[in-house]
């Protein structure tokens, strides 16, 4: 009551204060009324002409929902199996209070190949439970074709411009039938659990797609088969049962809390440490476990470095090459900045693949910000940044380790507009032949 506030507050407040508060209590009440919430939900709620292409949300605020259909643009690949490649999205979620603590969301994606002439479809639902341990549940379940590689090393655009303009195949895909269910959770302050099981039918698929121009001579695709060094490993059929697990330990963590909230503020003093274990069950028998340490370190006005190290072993080796380990590699002179503190910008996407004993690499990139070229006169305007990056892969079946480095000039573009970073990659593989190129970074 005002006459509580009143008794154990040192001083009263204000005639100004007192005001302040008022029409802010006022402007809540009419913000979160029906009457304007319905008023501001028919303005967004228009469907336009360009609605069904660019994606469109329907939503009821008061009931705090909503229905979105996602663009088919961002779906319009070309791979080797399906041709061109079509796909809509459809999401229903549904909100609890006013500050997204608790909500629940259904989603339905389907995808059609012209040249395969099959759809494929995939269902899930997710229930976040709070904003204090940030519990979710996670059910997924469908057809899909996955890279051989869980991480995606390629994107589907890049191997559809590589596809059409060089005939090049390098993502290689198989169908995947199957149901999944995923659960995370931070079970104390730096500690954040995530585990899944997931029972999968896996079946290697060939091209739909046997042969494309290239400079004008028709050009016979490679097949749709990972290139490895590995001889024993098996492509065939195989039903599966896996289970991972992975434990993030973040030292030291800092947080802000709320009643109903936990922010974390993030201390780059303290490397964060991921411990994982992955098994197969049933006809797909195997055990893994690995460990990755990520650290960020400031060093003041002359950038930030940071390190991911990672190394893992196999407890019993997998027979099928779907649950080898796989090296984020690229072939192609595209690339993704965000992600190359986990990427070689030349390694052969699946050449040093590996299913039995260990594996480690180790990756390190210094982002010097402005701090060197801010040092040449004009130049400086340019607000470009600058980086220098190296990477190194040890298997026990590589003659010799693999190693890499790269230098770049960052923040390329105009205005607020700057996606784009070159580098210079110099690379030696594991028979000491050298490679040497530029890659083009788009960060999206």
């Amino acid at each position: 009551t005002t006459a509580y506030w009143d008794s154990i507050r040192p001083m009263p407040l204000t005639l100004e204060e007192s005001y302040d508060y008022f029409r802010k209590d006022s402007l809540k009440v009419i913000r979160s009324s029906k009457h304007y919430l319905d008023s501001m939900d028919a303005r967004r709620n228009k469907f336009g002409v360009l609605s069904a292409l660019i994606g469109y949300t329907y939503r009821n605020s008061f009931k705090k929902q909503a229905f979105t259909l996602e663009s088919p643009l961002n779906t319009v690949q070309f791979n080797a199996i399906q041709g061109w490649r079509l796909g809509v999205g459809l999401r229903f979620r549904k909100e609890f209070d006013d500050y997204r603590i608790r909500w629940w969301q259904v989603r339905a994606s389907a995808d059609y190949g012209f040249t395969e002439q099959k759809p494929r479809l995939t269902l899930g639902a997710t229930y976040h439970f709070n904003r204090t341990d940030n519990a979710e549940i996670n059910l997924t379940a469908g057809e899909t074709l996955a890279q051989y590689n869980a991480q995606n090393p390629i994107s589907e655009m890049t191997n559809s411009i590589y596809l059409l303009y060089e005939a090049a195949n390098y993502m290689k895909l198989y169908q995947k039938q199957f149901a999944k269910i995923a659960y995370e959770q931070e079970i104390w302050n730096g500690g954040f659990l995530k585990t899944e099981l997931e029972a999968a039918s896996r079946k290697a698929v060939e091209n739909g797609v046997l042969e494309l121009p290239k400079q004008g001579v028709a050009q016979r695709l490679e097949p749709n088969k990972p290139n490895t060094a590995s001889e024993t490993a098996d492509f065939g059929d195989s039903q599966a049962l896996h289970w991972e697990a992975q434990l993030r330990i973040k030292l030291n963590q800092s947080f802000i809390m709320y009643p109903e909230r936990k922010i974390v503020v993030d201390d780059p003093s303290y490397p964060t440490f991921f411990i994982r274990y992955n098994g197969g069950y049933a006809a797909s028998d195997f055990h893994q476990i690995a460990l990755k340490i990520r650290y960020d370190a400031a060093t003041g006005v002359v950038g930030t470095s940071q390190f991911n190290l990672e190394g893992g072993y196999f407890l019993k080796s997998p027979r099928y090459f779907y649950d080898y380990q796989h090296f984020n590699g690229n072939q192609t002179v595209l690339g993704n900045p965000t992600t190359y503190l986990s990427n070689f910008l030349h390694l052969p996407y699946y050449k040093y693949s590996v299913g039995s004993y260990w594996y480690a690499h180790a990756h390190y990139e210094h982002d010097f910000g402005t701090f060197l070229l801010n040092k040449i006169p004009l130049v400086k305007k340019l607000q470009f940044t600058t980086h220098l990056g190296g990477n190194a892969l040890f298997t026990p079946e590589m003659p010799q380790p693999y190693y890499s480095i790269n230098a770049g000039i960052g923040n390329i573009g105009w205005g607020i507009i700057r996606l784009l970073r070159l580098d210079y990659v110099q690379s030696r593989n594991p028979l000491g032949e050298w490679q040497s190129g530029f890659m083009i970074g788009i960060a999206l």
